[in-house]
């Protein structure tokens, strides 16, 4: 059984010890303010890689400004291509993917990095909030029901059974050795990635000291299809009736009592329009689930 000593790695390689993996489309109001987040980082054997998903807008300049290696899909091709190019692209022995809308402390990698000095360990994440410059009903709902600001987390980090990447630290090799991101899927290739690294006996640690901050202004449409991308699951292909019905029994029982219970009704107005919304949505716009 193999246990990694980080000093050691970093004392015998030329290559950095790290490299922060930005997905990015569309990101030009947040992306400056991501990559100064991650070089701010207390572990400084960094570097910092933008894939770029075929945006429209300046990101991708934005990327080169900041002194960022700059890789470009040549179509828009969805969140597992994305990851998988950076996971090829990179040569370091972890990769720490950060969505182009959220910021981390300063301390992250530092403190994910001391986790894989344990056997089998293959990814690290902490928790999410919004950023405390955020404001507004949609703001409030995302906090409450998505990131589960209010909820109780163990103090202790400990295994779990569920890979989520909005800023995770991975252990490349691990990643590589069961195949890597699957590219093919636009969304839940972190959650087909996990149950991949699980079958193959690695283990993902959640470690709530770690955190995120999203500083993304939602729109209630980017709102509930972020929802729904973060409560799909990779086998199902489709919105089923079924879907609907979980996500409306959902939105009452849960949703908007929690919301009522907090004298919250314009979320609770959100809550109650959020099954409606995501079956519009489906049926009758495409989307990039961006």
């Amino acid at each position: 059984m193999v246990v990694l000593n980080l000093s050691k790695i970093e004392c015998t390689t030329t290559k950095p010890l790290v490299t922060a993996i930005i997905p990015s489309f569309n990101s030009e109001s947040t992306l400056e303010a991501v990559i100064e987040s991650i070089n701010k980082q207390t572990k400084k054997s960094f570097e910092v890689l933008v894939v770029d998903d075929c945006s429209t807008d300046n990101s991708s300049k934005i990327a080169v400004k900041a002194g960022c290696r700059l890789l470009t899909l040549e179509r828009n091709s969805g969140r597992g291509k994305v990851r998988n190019k950076g996971t090829t692209e990179s040569k370091s022995r972890f990769l720490l993917f950060c969505d182009s809308s959220n910021l981390i402390d300063p301390c992250f990698s530092e403190k994910a990095l001391r986790h894989f000095d344990k056997p089998r360990v293959a990814a690290v994440f902490g928790r999410i909030k919004n950023s405390p410059s955020l404001k507004g009903s949609i703001c409030r709902w995302r906090g409450r029901h998505l990131f589960k600001e209010n909820d109780q987390y163990k103090n202790e980090p400990h295994e779990v059974s569920s890979l989520i990447t909005y800023a995770i630290m991975l252990d490349r090799e691990a990643v590589n050795a069961v195949g890597n991101f699957n590219p093919d899927l636009r969304q839940c290739e972190d959650q087909e990635l996990g149950d991949r690294l699980i079958k193959h006996g690695y283990k993902i640690i959640a470690d709530n000291s770690l955190c995120a901050y999203s500083v993304r202004k939602e729109t209630i449409s980017s709102l509930f299809l972020r929802y729904d991308r973060w409560c799909s699951n990779h086998k199902q292909n489709h919105y089923a009736i079924h879907q609907f019905w979980t996500n409306l029994k959902c939105s009452i029982l849960i949703f908007a009592r929690q919301d009522l219970r907090r004298g919250d009704f314009l979320c609770t107005g959100l809550s109650l329009l959020m099954p409606f919304w995501l079956l519009w949505l489906k049926a009758f716009r495409k989307s990039k689930f961006d």
